[in-house]
Formats: structure tokens, sequence, C-alpha cells
């Protein structure tokens, strides 16, 4: 009997040490404790909420919030037609995004012919968005308000979120590159007045940078009544900047038409550009095309269905500027410290990018007589993307997040907006787990898409 044990045991040590077993036992193993971790803490989270009374669930999110909200972003509440495009425009994004996906992780490329349907579909709803608003189908705008839900009042934390976000990446993204390429000019004093911004602005917590702009630059501003002036067009108070807003008048609807063909026209301009560099090795121009038929298409509009747009000009009654564009000082503060910050590191992965192209690149250039424009643009930029997106993807992301700083000032961004739901309904647990999804989410897409793009540039530099 003992050399019975003995052989089984011997057996099962063998077994163990084969490989494949070894790593289904360890994901097994790993598996299992982060199920009964989850469900340790899920039962204790229940547990508490039962001994203190809180009631668990969802069903909150249709109740009336009781609050208000600072800064707002007007919904569209569609019906009937126009219902029916934003579904269909939808539909559209999400089978886009489910077939580049399925590319991307097979590593491979949308083929020319799934290519140009995807074009052709993406052209067919255009037209049938253009035709539904020209049609007028009615719009009703909806602001948040007391009697608004708490769904409605985090869908207008995560709208502010995206706003701020948006405006960051791009902003940044443009400052960035002109620092970048400012670090490495042959001129001293851009030279130098780059590297004093970058050295500056990236050692300097994006916290303080925030606080500095709300408190010291915007804070001291004079008051309303005060404000400064400029052409009696544009106003800044420490209340926020005001501008001229635009309004649609009758002609807006065919404006809208002719800006669309004009969109279409470019980028049909722009494949015919592209092939006839590939093919002949000229450069062809379509700035001026271009121009020349949005100008054209524009007048025609403007002389059969007049004039598209009017402004409407800030107006001080009693305590408060009326009317025009209202940028708020939570909003200034923030949109400026995250740019500065994010765009000093920004400059920084432009530059590295830049000097990891050989010189040999940049010589051939010169000697095929291109520009110094022209050779950054063509060749530079072009080869140095392959290196300058994925740092780039890290610091949109850190961006997106750092949004959440918007407490420290005011800003009605998602976690300050999810912060007054919690302590007005008491349901932190929910709050919690949904602002945590929504920040997830917002991550995953921007990873996504950069991936996408990283992607496509690196099998064209193949």
């Amino acid at each position: 009997m003992k050399n019975k044990e003995r052989h089984v045991v011997v057996k099962e040590f063998s077994r163990f040490q084969n490989y494949s077993f070894r790593m289904i036992f360890y994901q097994i193993t790993f598996l299992l404790t982060i199920l009964g971790t989850g469900y340790w803490l899920t039962s204790n989270i229940i547990k508490n909420m039962i001994q203190r009374g809180i009631s668990s669930g969802f069903g909150f999110m249709i109740k009336e919030s009781g609050f208000d909200i600072s800064e707002t972003i007007p919904l569209p509440l569609i019906e009937g037609r126009g219902l029916f495009i934003v579904i269909l425009f939808l539909a559209y994004v999400l089978g886009f995004i489910l077939v580049y996906w399925r590319a991307h992780s097979k590593g491979e490329k949308i083929s020319p012919r799934a290519n140009k349907v995807l074009i052709a579909a993406f052209f067919l709803i255009g037209v049938l968005g253009s035709l539904f608003y020209l049609m007028g189908d009615s719009i009703a705008w909806i602001g948040f308000s007391q009697v608004s839900s708490y769904s409605f009042a985090i869908l207008t934390g995560v709208l502010n979120t995206l706003k701020l976000a948006f405006a960051g990446c791009i902003t940044a993204t443009i400052v960035g590159l002109m620092v970048g390429i400012g670090r490495l000019s042959p001129n001293w004093l851009l030279k130098r007045l780059s590297g004093i911004y970058v050295e500056t602005f990236r050692n300097i917590p994006i916290l303080l940078q925030i606080l500095f702009w709300y408190f010291i630059v915007i804070g001291v501003l004079p008051s309303v009544r005060q404000s400064i002036n400029f052409y009696d067009m544009f106003f800044l108070n420490n209340r926020g900047a005001y501008f001229p807003m635009v309004n649609p008048c009758e002609g807006f609807r065919p404006f809208m038409l002719v800006l669309v063909l004009t969109i279409i026209s470019i980028c049909f301009m722009g494949r015919y550009k592209k092939k006839k560099i590939e093919l002949e090795g000229k450069e062809f121009k379509i700035f001026y095309p271009s121009l020349f038929i949005f100008a054209g298409l524009s007048l025609f509009s403007i002389m059969v269905f007049g004039t598209p747009i009017s402004l409407s000009y800030p107006i001080l009654k009693g305590f408060n500027f009326q009317g025009g564009l209202v940028l708020s000082p939570e909003f200034v503060a923030m949109f400026l410290g995250l740019v500065i910050y994010t765009s000093a590191y920004v400059a920084e992965i432009v530059r590295s990018g830049i000097q990891a192209i050989s010189k040999g690149q940049i010589e051939a250039g010169l000697a095929l007589g291109l520009k110094r424009g022209q050779l950054l643009r063509l060749v530079v930029l072009p080869q140095s993307l392959r290196v300058i997106i994925p740092p780039l993807t890290g610091q949109y992301l850190s961006l997106a997040k750092d949004t959440s700083l918007g407490v420290a000032v005011a800003y009605p961004e998602l976690a300050s907006v999810s912060g007054t739901i919690m302590a007005v309904s008491g349901q932190v647990v929910e709050v919690l787990a949904l602002t945590m999804s929504v920040y997830l989410t917002i991550s995953l897409l921007i990873s996504l898409f950069m991936n996408w793009y990283n992607t496509q540039i690196t099998m064209e530099e193949r």
C-alpha cells in the first residue's frame, strides 16, 4: 500500500511539473481568488447598507434632483424623422467601430471594398440627415433644471467633462506641436522661449496651475460694470468672458447643405491629390479650389435663401450681461490649466519624435528641393507619428481624467456632479460605480481610437 501511495504522489507531482497544467492551475486559482474577494466585498457592502437602512439599486435615477447645475448644455429632443436619422447614424458609428476594432485585433487592414462601403454609407446618412434638416423637422432643446432627474444630472456632468476634454486635447495638441517644433528651431530666441515654456509648466503641479488661473488671474479681473471692453463686442470680467453668439436665420439650413457639399468635394479632391502624388510625384493644391467652391456655393445660397446667420452681442442689463456666448471662469481656469500643463508634455513628445527621424531623411528632402515647411509636413512629421502616437495617447488619457480636478474650482464636471448627487440622494455606492464606469468608458474609447490610428500609421509606414 505504501508503494502505491508513493506512486500516486510521484505521479501527481510530475503532473504539476507540466507547464500547461501549471498555467491552467495558476489561472483558475487567480480567478477564484478574484471572484471570492469580489463576493466578500459585495456581501460586506450590502450588509452594511442594510444595517444603516440605505436602499440599494438605481431606481433613484429617475427621481427629481432638486438642485441646479451652474453650467449646462441643452440637449435636443428629436421626434419622428429626426429620431430615425439619429438612430441610423449611431448604428453606423457603432458598426464602423466594430469593423475597425475587428481588423485592428487581427492586425489586418480594411479591404478597399469594405472601405468604400463604409464611406458610401456615411455619405448616404449625411445626405439623409441634410434632407431631414432642410425639411425643418421640429427639434426642442431642453436644459437641466431642479425638476430634472438624477440621470439627467449625470448626463450633464458627462457632457461638461467631454466638452472640456475634447477642447483640451485639441488645443494642447496644437500648442504642443508648435512648442515642440520651436524647441528644434534654429532661431535662438524661439528655441530658448520654447525650452522655458516646457521646463516651467511641466514641473508645476496641474492643480496649482488651475488654482493660479482661477484665483490669481481671473479672480482679480474687474467686476461686471467695469468689464474690459474690446470694441463693444468682447467683454472680460470676473464672471467670465463674453462673446457674440451666432444665431441661425432663414438661410441657415441651405447654407449647412452647402457646407456638407463642400466637405464632400474636398474629400474627393484629397483622394485625387493623393493618387496624383503617388502616380506622378506632383503636388496638387486643393486649398484654392476648395475655397472657390465654398465661396461660390455660399454666395449662391445667400442670394437665393438669404443670410444664414446673425450675431447677438452681449449687452449689460442690470447686474450682468444678457445675450451672447459666455465662458464661465471655472471653465476658463480648467481649460487653461489643462492645456498649458499637457501641452508642455506634448511638446517633448513631438520633439523626441522628430529627433527620432534620421538626418539622412532630412538631407534627402533638402536635396530634392523641398522647402523647410514642405520637408516638415511631407517627410518628417508623417514618419515621426509612429513614435509620437503611443505616448500622446497617454497624455490624452491623463487630460481626460484630470478633468475631475474641476471639483477644486466648482466646475460642474462628472466628479463634481456625482459628489452633489451622493450628498443629496445618499446613494454613494451606486453613484461611485456609475462614475467610475463612465471614466473607464471614456478612457477605453480614447485608447481604442488612438490604437486604431496608430495601426493605420504603422501599416502605411510599412
